[in-house]
This record gives C-alpha cells, structure tokens and sequence, in this order.
C-alpha cells in the first residue's frame, strides 16, 4: 500500500450555483471509491481551504478523482465541477502543484472552473 499527501489549496473561475449567495463550495476527492474524504466548506467566489490529507492507496490505482460542490439547503449538494489527477509518474519525496480544469462532469468537458492543488507521494 502506498500513501500520498494531497493539499487541497484553492479554486477560482467556479460556476455560480446559488442564486442569492456565493457558492458554499467543497472538494470530495478519492483514489477508490470507498476510500472518499472531503474539504471544509467555504462560501467564497474564490475559496481557499490549504488543506491536507493523507490518502492511502493500492499499487493499481494511480488516480485522484475530484468532484467540487455547492453545499445548499438540506446538505444537497449541486455539482459545480469534476477533474482528475494521475499521480503514476510521481516518486517518493517529490511534490508537484497542479492546476486542474473542473469539467461539467466526466461526460460533458465544458469548463466550470479551476482547483488548485499539490501532491506527493510519500512511500
């Protein structure tokens, strides 16, 4: 099993979802499926959470999985964005900061914004 640390910095240029308010924007991210964490959320045109987490991996998966959200009433969740990271060229000890595109969703490539984050692989 390997463990990567991912820093979840910030994103701009979101799709507004809220009709009255900025977005309440947060970030679930995942390697497998089951394994899925989540930012703090922030009402922010550009929010910025700098936050790490610690991500447990097996040998065969080499890809962060992204979904960026409005959090509204009820804790319903309004999708603003989805992106993804293959982390398979990085070494251990070794830190790369990304720019990620945030697509409508995995089918519809329209833009929706972008997140900001850095990714290591610590063994």
């Amino acid at each position: 099993m390997g463990v990567i640390e991912l820093t979840v910095i910030y994103a701009r240029n979101l799709n507004k979802k809220d009709l009255f308010s900025q977005n309440d924007a947060c970030v679930e991210f995942y390697v497998a499926e089951h394994t899925k964490q989540k930012t703090s959320v922030i009402q922010s045109a550009v929010p910025i959470w700098n936050e790490k987490f610690t991500i447990n991996y097996e040998p065969n998966e080499r890809v962060i999985h992204f979904h960026v959200y409005d959090q509204g009433i009820l804790n319903i969740h309004k999708g603003i964005g989805y992106a993804k990271l293959d982390f398979s060229h990085l070494h251990p000890g070794h830190t790369e900061a990304h720019a990620l595109t945030l697509f409508a969703s995995a089918l519809d490539m329209t833009p929706n914004g972008f997140l900001d984050v850095a990714v290591s692989v610590k063994s």
